[in-house]
């Protein structure tokens, strides 16, 4: 397909240059140079330093580009050259042109000015076109630019495939071009989607580290939170996340992209090695593929640049005591570039124990053998280690504890601990609880491992033809110790015997809270861990050939092929125990069993000289598990000393494979999961302008093909396709003030097979769609510039999990359930509303950047009933003229399940039970069996269910419809429950979201360097979960958080020390008015308010030093 282009680029050149009609104000060199550029489809070098301040010369009629430019420069200081081979223009000073005829030395040194990868707050790849006019919404410029820098030089590109960043002048934030929209860095002002592009000033003006961070303070993403309803963690520092679940709009945006590749969801971890993060807006499957409905995320990381030769050191610092280091560096001439950057992060959270600790280096290198062709390879190293908050209950004397919380039963009682911290506040009983999650913050530790490596090959084969191909490697390795079954604080004044007998053993402990931590497991007898490895590899090849059709219109057309190798696995591990030379010690006799012979290690130090028992204890705050910091293979236990080393629970070839266990493994209570997806995917855009770029319009069209394999299980799907398409445009109405259109589409691949109904049956694929208009703007001389727009998404047959409503419909009975794995529903969500960002510069050096986001999400399909099924049948026979309950035997005969007539008698005579007896409560009211309809009309009572629950009563079925109840006449109308309804609203984010940033940069006096800024956070209508408000007859209701507003500050002050060498200190303070406010979580199921979580991190002083050279 690439012949054709080369084949028509050539025919292309055959009548020397092109004329074209062009009709160019006077303007200054930046602007009037770009117009030119995207006119003629030539490229155009033009340092922005040089030509600052200068006005072209109107130009009008039929010219060749070079001819155009000639006439703008006339009677300035400035000429015009052309490179004979790619035809690229170059505008420079004639006393440089001049100097450079005379020594060669001094024209490499010009040619280090023209330099290829300059940028204003973030880094380029180098290539050969002129950067475009402003972003949709300039970012506010609140630092003096750095001598010695980049941010003085206009960006020049070799292909349209790279992102490249600000023009001089437009902010520091400001990100002009994207490759995250089309695969190619056309300006965003033309491309009609919207977007936000945060670069690395801002990242590190803000003190961003963490990306979701970043994403859900300053654009509208709500909080990676993990588990749901009242459980939900994610939203203070420390608590577990999952930083994949990212939300907006109320919509999913999965799949993060790095260099709009691979995914990579490990990057979200820290932006130590980025250049900048992206965010499109909308259903936008079609450069990426699959993906969430909410909009992409991509990452674009630092790239070596040419003619460069700098250094960075950083270091910062907290008040909570964290520390962290940053170096870089880059080495560059003409032909090769290295770029390293190194990072050492010891973060602390403001909840005692709870912090993080990360430690990354990134490698790039880049050669030029010749002027078209750029070969780029990177290297990605990285690791997050943190321990994790958990819940906690508290055994607390009765004497200590409020009215309302003391038990009637017993001298002491167990609340959970949010519980007194919503009731009682911080400081109860000596206790801060607010921290009362991370008293045990050693006994469960991830450990992520990220690596990414990549290799790309650009060529601007001709004027109008370039090619790209990238090939990568992506892994995250999660790694988590010790999935806990329940924990406990216990008083220092609260005993038992167990308690004397651990402060007995361990007399450290007298006198001090205390925490126990159960782990569940195999028999009780261990704490598992678990390893998740998600890896993706693969390689795209992308073409983009530029061609005019007449005097009116240009065109790019984008064609790209790529394949992708998606793996995804999940194992349980446990500690075994060994033998004197290290190996894990195998019973021969045992070697069937699911343990396959092997000792897992008991995870007590408690009263035993064994270690009986699955409890760990220590002190509060003490940290570390058995004393070693995780992540760890191989653990001496503290009381037997014998030694214990990891392995898989499960392992492969352990039993002969078959259909089902194609793998061979062992059974036991372990995971082992791996799903392999295989997908390839066609992409073609076309990109036109139309009268002198009045018009811009975008087509689109995608065609992925996969095949998703369960290799564990040997279920296969596919393959399968999926269509994505775009189509929209932009229309300068006046003066810098376009409309735009977009529709789009977007589709995500589901690596769960099982993923299926009530029936066991898959289910159909999500789709979304998107449109949105608005306007995009930039005028009163760049001092307003933006976007605004109304966007209407709506996602079709969305796979929704069932786990927490299983016994609303699916009730474990006797018979146990219907289906084994977690059963999903399908429904219909939309989301429409409008955003809006803004850059106003109101005078010179002040600026405000703000972004609005109002996204009121619905339930769009009908009713959602699901059928509420019967798990409880039972057998039952005729015995004088009564139904009675009958017991299967080993013949396969029935006989009369015998009980006592008076239940709880044993002196009474054993009689038939009754079907009566247990439906009708004036019989024999002993055994009545009233059911319960809050458990999904389940038999509930100990009574029935212990005496139903015997071997042979039940006859195995499930799934029966809930008319079909032995026990109750139930109605139609009664045997379904409404899941959803029609209008219902999304729940799970944030519906208004609000962020400004204010800044004033300080240009001339005594505080020039100086820039201080103000960023406001506010969050509204915070959508959580539904309820059941028992306490009002079980109404379902939606449970919101409370509205969030916060401040934070940031003051920096740039000094020059020297030429080539500057200074930069950056004070941020986060919660800037130290707010406080312990907010109440009611439960799912009663509404009865349960726990109090913090809602305010307190204010956190973050200082760092920056030194470029």
């Amino acid at each position: 397909m690439f012949s054709f282009f080369a084949a028509a680029s050539l025919w292309a050149g055959v009548d020397g240059p092109a004329r074209h009609a062009l009709d160019i104000p006077s303007d200054s060199v930046e602007n009037a140079v770009k117009k030119l550029s995207h006119l003629s489809g030539v490229d155009i070098l033009v340092p922005s330093r040089i030509v600052r301040g200068v006005r072209t010369k109107a130009v009008k009629g039929e010219y060749t580009a070079r001819e155009a430019l000639e006439l703008m420069l006339k009677d300035t200081r400035f000429v015009v050259e052309q490179d004979a081979k790619t035809g690229a223009l170059t505008v420079r000073r004639a006393k440089d042109a001049a100097r450079e005829k005379k020594a060669a030395v001094k024209r490499a040194a010009a040619e280090r000015a023209v330099s290829d990868d300059d940028l204003a707050g973030t880094d380029s790849d180098g290539s050969l076109a002129a950067t475009s006019s402003s972003s949709t919404a300039a970012r506010p410029t609140p630092l003096v630019p750095n001598p010695g820098s980049d941010v003085d030089e206009e960006v020049v590109i070799m292909t349209p495939f790279e992102v490249v960043a600000s023009t001089k002048g437009d902010g520091r934030y400001e990100t002009s071009r994207s490759n995250a929209i089309t695969g190619t860095n056309l300006p965003l002002d033309r491309v009609p989607l919207t977007a936000d592009i945060f670069n690395a000033a801002f990242m590190e003006d803000m003190g961003v580290v963490d990306l979701t961070e970043m994403l859900t303070k300053y654009a509208g993403f709500s909080e990676p939170v993990m588990g749901s309803a009242e459980s939900a963690r994610g939203f203070e520092p420390g608590d577990e996340t999952d930083f994949k679940n990212l939300r907006v709009r109320g919509l999913e945006a999965t799949n993060q992209r790095r260099e709009g590749f691979l995914h990579s969801e490990g990057t979200t971890l820290d932006s130590f090695d980025l250049d900048a993060s992206e965010y499109i807006h909308g259903s936008q499957s079609l450069l990426y593929g699959a993906g969430g409905p909410g909009g992409v995320v991509n990452f674009v990381g630092k790239r070596a640049r040419f003619n460069r030769k700098n250094a960075i050191a950083s270091m910062r610092f907290d008040s909570e005591g964290t520390r962290r280091y940053q170096g870089e560096i880059n080495f560059g001439t003409r032909k090769f570039a290295v770029r390293a950057v190194g990072v050492r992060d010891d973060t602390k959270y403001w909840k005692q124990d709870l912090g993080r600790r990360h430690r990354g280096v990134y490698a790039t290198v880049a050669v030029r053998p010749v002027k078209w062709l750029v070969i780029r390879a990177e290297y990605r190293k990285f690791n997050r280690l943190e321990p994790l908050a958990q819940s906690y209950t508290a055994a607390i004397p009765n004497e200590y504890l409020p009215e309302w919380a003391r038990s009637p039963s017993s001298t002491y009682a167990s609340p959970r601990l949010r519980n007194l911290l919503y009731r009682e506040g911080d400081g109860y009983l000596g206790f801060k609880w607010s921290t009362v999650d991370s008293v045990g913050a050693g006994t469960k530790v991830r450990s992520i491992d990220h690596e990414y490596y990549g290799v790309s090959v650009e060529a601007r084969v001709s004027r109008n033809l370039s090619l790209q191909l990238r090939v990568g490697h992506d892994e995250r390795d999660n790694f988590a110790l010790a999935s806990k079954s329940s924990a406990a604080i216990y008083h220092p004044e609260f005993t038992n015997s167990t308690l004397a007998a651990i402060r007995a053993l361990y007399p450290e402990l007298d006198g001090k809270w205390i925490y126990r931590v159960s782990y569940g497991g195999e028999g009780g007898t261990g704490a598992t861990t678990g390893q998740v490895i998600n890896s993706q590899e693969g390689f795209r090849l992308a073409g983009n050939y530029r061609f005019n059709v007449g005097k009116f219109s240009r065109h790019e057309f984008n064609l790209s092929y790529q394949m992708l190798d998606t793996e995804r696995s999940h194992t349980s591990q446990r500690f075994y125990k060994t033998d004197a030379n290290g190996n894990i010690i195998i019973d021969p006799d045992a070697s069937a069993a699911d343990s396959l012979g092997r000792i897992p290690l008991n995870t007590s130090n408690s009263t035993t000289s064994s270690g009986g028992g699955n409890n760990y204890w220590n002190a509060i705050h003490s940290g570390g598990w058995y004393g070693v910091s995780w992540p760890f293979t191989r653990v001496t236990h503290p009381i037997t000393g014998d030694t214990y080393k990891l392995d898989d629970i499960k392992h492969r070839g352990s039993v002969t494979p078959t259909a089902s266990n194609p793998l061979g493994l062992n059974s036991g209570d372990g995971t082992y999961r791996i799903f392999d997806i295989d997908e390839d995917a066609v992409a073609g855009t076309l990109t036109s302008f139309w009268w002198d770029e009045r018009l811009t319009s975008m087509v689109g069209y995608r065609r992925e093909r996969f095949v998703t394999n369960r290799r564990d299980t040997g279920i296969k799907l596919g393959p399968n396709t999926m269509d994505t398409a775009t189509a929209g445009f932009t229309f300068d109405i006046w003066n810098n003030i376009r409309l735009f259109y977009n529709y789009s589409t977007n589709s995500n691949i589901r690596e769960d097979i099982q993923i299926r109904d009530l029936w066991d049956n898959p289910l159909p694929y999500a789709r979304g769609t998107t449109h949105e208009a608005g306007f995009k703007f930039n005028t009163l001389n760049r001092r307003l510039s933006g976007a605004a727009s109304f966007f209407h998404t709506l996602v079709t047959k969305e796979a929704i999990s069932l786990s927490g409503f299983r016994n609303e419909f699916d009730p474990e009975g006797i018979n146990g359930r219907h289906i084994d794995s977690t059963p999903y529903t399908i429904r219909d969500r939309l989301s429409k509303g409008f955003s809006l960002t803004l850059t106003v510069k109101p005078l010179s050096g002040w600026e405000i950047y703000l972004r609005l986001t109002h996204a009121p999400g619905t339930v769009k399909n009908t009713n959602n009933y699901l059928p509420i099924l019967y798990n409880d049948q039972f057998h039952t026979m005729q015995v004088g003229g009564n139904t009675v309950v009958a017991q299967k035997q080993s013949d396969g005969s029935l006989a009369p399940l015998m009980v006592n007539e008076t239940y709880g008698d044993d002196t009474s005579p054993l009689v038939p039970l009754q079907v009566d007896w247990l439906r009708y409560p004036d019989i024999n009211p002993d055994y009545y069996a009233p059911l319960d309809s809050a458990e999904g009309w389940s038999l509930r009572p100990s009574t029935a269910r212990d005496l139903l629950s015997q071997s042979g009563v039940g006859t195995g079925r499930t799934g029966l419809p809930l008319t079909a109840h032995q026990l109750r006449d139930v109605t139609a109308a009664e045997a379904t429950h409404l899941f959803s309804s029609t209008g219902e609203k999304i729940t799970g984010y944030t519906v208004n979201t609000f962020a400004m940033e204010n800044t004033y940069r300080f240009t001339r006096g005594p505080l020039r360097g100086l820039t201080l800024g103000l960023n406001t956070q506010y969050r509204g209508d915070i959508r959580r979960y539904y309820y059941n408000d028992v306490a009002d007859g079980g109404k379902r209701k939606l449970w919101k958080d409370p509205n969030r507003l916060n401040f934070d500050a940031t003051a920096r002050y740039t000094l020059r020390v020297s030429k080539s060498v500057t200074w930069s200190i950056n004070l941020h303070i986060v919660n800037l008015l130290d707010k406080q406010r312990i907010i109440p979580v009611a439960s799912s199921t009663t509404g009865e308010i349960i726990l109090g979580r913090p809602y305010y991190s307190p204010r956190l002083f973050i200082l760092s030093n920056t030194i470029r050279f």
